[in-house]
């Protein structure tokens, strides 16, 4: 980069989902029905008289007691699907101990590929990675949006990713997730499925969050982790696939 000069970025190589083992309909499942509501239980609206069927998580039990009748919390309702990318760039289960170039180019380009995708579906994506931007201690975090500049800015933050994690991809998605609107498709894609990820994923998943798992690794995962989505597609060749997006934007 010359100092006063325009910034290249070199964007990854992005490829059509159906020159990959991922199904190119519907990878994540069927999209919600429009004007399906689902309800977000980390925002509170209000309080009602408890109804047959509440579970016991969404009793308000200050309310319960002031009024000595079981009252339960409203929650804020959503109706758009979003998809959130969870990308895990490290490449060795213990993550300061160094990097496989390799393997995590084939990774930032696969999560660039669904970006892709799902961004010609029209979808609301956003992008969250176990690393940092260069020279900055900002995290690599991109809420879900609809932006028609929004595929451009997840290429961006893609192409910003440096070697080395800055945590284990289950620690991120542990402090992340909470945060995350309900009803947000969380998508997580790794070239490692140790045990403690699969674990982490399948108690995010019980919890009543839709995961999907895009699993690079040699070896597909050790355990059945339902209801969690899983594709394991180590046999994805990149010089054999066609590219379908430019490489170089200078700003």
């Amino acid at each position: 980069m010359i100092s006063g000069g325009p910034t290249l970025i070199v964007y990854p190589k992005v490829y059509p989902i159906d020159e990959t083992p991922l199904p190119a309909q519907k990878p994540f499942g069927e999209s919600r029905s429009v004007g399906r509501l689902f309800e977000d239980p980390m925002r509170t609206i209000g309080v009602r008289e408890w109804q047959m069927g509440d579970q016991m998580r969404r009793i308000h039990w200050a309310k319960t007691a002031k009024y000595q009748a079981l009252h339960s919390r409203v929650y804020e309702p959503i109706e758009e699907e979003q998809i959130l990318i969870f990308l895990n760039i490290a490449t060795l289960e213990q993550f300061w101990s160094g990097t496989i170039p390799e393997l995590q180019e084939k990774a930032i380009r696969v999560a660039a590929s669904l970006a892709y995708e799902l961004s010609e579906q029209r979808l609301p994506i956003g992008l969250i990675a176990n690393g940092r931007l260069p020279r900055s201690d900002q995290p690599l975090k991109l809420l879900p949006g609809r932006s028609p500049q929004q595929l451009m800015l997840t290429l961006e933050v893609l192409a910003g990713v440096t070697d080395f994690a800055t945590s284990t991809i289950e620690d991120l998605l542990t402090t992340e997730v909470p945060r995350v609107p309900w009803g947000t498709t969380l998508v997580v894609v790794s070239c490692i499925t140790h045990d403690t990820l699969l674990a982490t994923l399948q108690d995010i998943a019980s919890a009543g969050r839709e995961v999907v798992l895009v699993s690079l690794a040699d070896e597909p995962p050790t355990k059945q982790i339902s209801p969690v989505r899983v594709y394991h597609i180590p046999e994805f060749d990149l010089e054999e696939s066609t590219v379908i997006a430019p490489r170089l934007h200078a700003l």
